[in-house]
Order: C-alpha cells, then structure tokens, then sequence
C-alpha cells in the first residue's frame, strides 16, 4: 500500500459506474468462491497495466455524542482513468489480503497505560504500514468540539479507537478525504469529496441504521447493523443502488447510508453476519 497520499480524482459518471461494478462483480467473486488465487492474478496484471497514483468507519453523531466523448483522445482519456480508478481497488484488495486482518502493536512510551489502549486500538483497524504513523484520535471531544489527539501523525491517515457503546469492537483508519467526510458528519454539513476515499475497519463495526447516518440506536424492531472487517469507499458521483445493493446482508458490498451526502461502499472481507 504505502503512503502515497494522491489517488486520481474520478470525475464524470461514467468512471464511477465503472468503479462501482468492479467492486460489485470483483470484489464479490473472490470473496465467495474461497480461492482468491486466480482473481488476484487478474488483480495484479490490472495493476501492473495502469500503476495507480494511491491516496487514504463510517461513523456518526456518537463521536460527539460521546465524547460519449466523441473523440479518440476523449476515449483514451475515460479508459485510462477507469483503469486507475480499478487499480486503486486492486491494490487494496491485494494489500488487506496479503496484510492480513493481523491486529497492530501497541506503541510504547505513551503517557498513560488508558491511553495506550486507546492508541493500540485505533492501530488495529487498519494495516500496520498505514497505522504505524497514522495521526490518533480520540472518540472524545475538546472544548471546541474538535477531536482529541492522542498521538500526531506523519502520513496523512487518521485512526480512531473503538467506540464501547456500540456492540462490536469498531476502531476505523481514514485517509484525508475520509477526513473531510468525517468532519462535514459531525458538523452536519455535507462533505465536499473530489476523489476516492479508502478508510479501514479490519476489526469489524457497528452501525444503529444503515439508512440514518445520525441513529445512536436501532429503531424499534430493527437490529444494530454488525459489519464483518471491511474496507469503505467514497466516491466524488452519487451511487447508484442498480450497480451495488443497499442491504447489508446481501452477501458481498453494499451501500450505506444511501441517497444522504454520507453514502459510501461497504466492501466486506469476509461473510457478512446473516439477519444482524
């Protein structure tokens, strides 16, 4: 993966059509046939023939709460940023497998053991390339409604520590436009996003509603949302729910949050728990 904080922009409907079959078809292929070792050839030969310029859980109220073209040229232009747009995928699908859901070390030397824990919390929701150096923060928030840093990072990503008062452990890491996401949420304001965003939930998360961005808890009758580990995509275009579902035990990626300025992909790395 590395630390490459640029990822190429999709800018027109066509490119984030394309990016939302390939993680409809693709990413479901290998997750259910139990042999990633064809597709990821497939994987790596696509990434090989278009090199991806790389940037970097979704979560809600409850961290303030608690704390054509008709052109050849034009042709050209489309498919190389498709192709772009697939190879950023392809590496993160090749990096979360071959990183594996293997939890961070701690860091050492922090002031208390409290925060400690915290910090080795927020490392576990993302590969440790990515967490090792990634700024922490805290679920709680200042006196200016700003998150709490915990420890200051280098490489442009952001880690949380899980929230206890959800049912699953749920720490995420955040790359810069997950950021934005995040800050336009707790502001309730809708983001600005002019490129891919990738963030990591490798332990795994809890969501009151997969419709309300702003439910603390499931409404009547309804059950919490429980995400198996899995990564999360934002894209500048709306989605569009004939490409990826919108239910979440549907058996591969879907869309949360739907139709609201915080929709995103949920791209699961293993079975999704059945009616939860």
């Amino acid at each position: 993966m590395g630390h490459a904080r640029d990822p190429t922009p999709i800018r027109n409907g066509r490119d984030a059509r394309c990016t939302q079959q390939f993680v409809a078809t693709h990413v479901a292929a290998w997750q259910s046939s139990g042999d990633c070792s064809a597709f990821l050839a497939y994987l790596q030969h696509q990434a090989f023939a278009a090199p991806p310029h790389i940037g970097g859980r979704s979560h809600h109220a409850t961290f303030s709460n608690r704390t054509d073209r008709p052109s050849m040229k034009g042709s050209i232009t489309m498919l190389r940023k498709q192709m772009r747009t697939m190879a950023l995928l392809v590496v993160l699908v090749i990096g979360a497998l071959t990183i594996g859901l293997a939890q961070s070390a701690p860091v050492a030397g922090q002031a208390t053991p409290d925060t400690e824990a915290r910090i080795a919390s927020a490392m576990s929701a993302g590969p440790a390339a990515i967490a090792r150096d990634a700024t922490i923060l805290d679920n709680q928030v200042d006196s200016a409604g700003n998150l709490v840093v915990l420890r200051q990072g280098s490489n442009g990503w952001t880690c949380l520590p899980d929230i206890p008062a959800t049912p699953q452990v749920d720490p995420m890491c955040i790359d810069q436009t997950w950021k934005v996401w995040l800050d336009a949420l707790m502001a309730h304001k809708a983001p600005t996003i002019t490129r891919v965003g990738i963030a990591y939930m490798l332990q795994g998360g809890s969501d009151a509603s997969n419709t309300d961005p702003y439910a603390t808890a499931p409404a009547a009758g309804d059950q919490w949302v429980n995400s198996p580990p899995h990564i999360m995509v934002l894209q500048p275009d709306k989605l569009d729910p004939h490409v990826i579902p919108t239910d979440p035990h549907n058996g591969g990626p879907w869309i949360m949050w739907a139709g609201t300025p915080y929709e995103h992909i949920m791209v699961p790395l293993s079975d999704v728990p059945n009616g939860s």
